[in-house]
């Protein structure tokens, strides 16, 4: 490199002279001359990062060449242990071996359904409601579950072999958890007022049985508040109204797509 910047710099000494002989313009030749020192300077750094990167290409391939070798010597030695040690093992070991651990992955890969869950440990889990009349109530004086809903988990533990009085779990479910209960295993079965919706169909983990009720949707209205005769008997005049309802059920979902859309301000409470 060194040589290489020494004949150009020699070079452009003698094309310099040549040139004023020519009676071209000097100005014009110094700031060719310029240039030309600069583009030198700018290829010596770059030779010098070339210089220090082959540095490390060639540090990395001695490190490379050591692992290389202690790698080859831990295979050979290894292999030599396992051919010594595995010499009388013959190829029926092999295929029975393989098939064991082909039944262990395939069993170990199966997901145990809910039904046998149950039936292993004996009892059902069922998350229900208990505060609604008819539907699923705990009366907190004599302990006397009612409604619809408990009357579905006693049917469904007696239709799987187990006793409704004494292997049937109680397991209060809310509007805002009870899918969680479910996906966690809290719970077995979910067997409380749940709409059935596509949505809930496609993103949860589990299995709808079926529609077992049909109902409406309607809101009682205090009459000291709003007035029949002033609110038209319609919903549309219960604006910033504090409305009791379930949360995060589609009932406060209906009223939240309802009331937005006529630009109705209510309160979930």
């Amino acid at each position: 490199m060194t040589k290489a910047v020494a004949l150009f710099l020699a070079l452009l000494m003698t094309a310099v002279p040549l040139a004023g002989c020519t009676g071209d313009d000097t100005a014009g030749d110094d700031t060719e001359l310029n240039a030309a020192v600069e583009r030198i300077a700018e290829l010596e750094a770059q030779a010098e990062t070339d210089q220090a990167r082959i540095a490390e290409l060639e540090e990395l391939c001695c490190t490379l060449e050591e692992m290389t070798v202690q790698y080859q010597y831990g295979y050979d030695e290894g292999y030599e242990d396992g051919s010594g040690d595995g010499s009388d093992i013959t190829q029926e070991d092999m295929d029975a071996a393989y098939a064991a651990g082909r039944v262990a992955g395939i069993v170990e890969a199966s997901q145990v359904s809910t039904l046998d869950t149950i039936i292993n440990r004996g009892s059902m889990k069922c998350g229900v409601k208990e505060s609604q009349y008819g539907m699923g109530y705990l009366d907190a004086g004599t302990g006397v579950r009612s409604g619809l809903d408990i009357s579905y988990c006693r049917a469904l533990a007696a239709a799987i072999g187990l006793n409704p009085d004494t292997d049937v779990e109680y397991i209060p479910a809310s509007g805002s958890d009870r899918f969680d209960k479910l996906a966690s295993g809290t719970i077995d079965v979910l067997i409380r007022t749940t709409t059935w919706t596509t949505s809930r169909d496609a993103d949860l983990n589990a299995d709808f049985a079926g529609t077992n009720f049909f109902d409406g949707q309607g809101i009682l209205v205090r009459e000291d508040a709003f007035p029949a005769d002033l609110a038209g008997n319609s919903a549309s005049a219960l604006h910033n109204a504090n409305i009791c309802v379930g949360i995060g059920t589609t009932t406060e979902g209906n009223m939240v797509d309802w009331f937005s859309s006529r630009n109705i301000a209510f309160t979930s409470v």
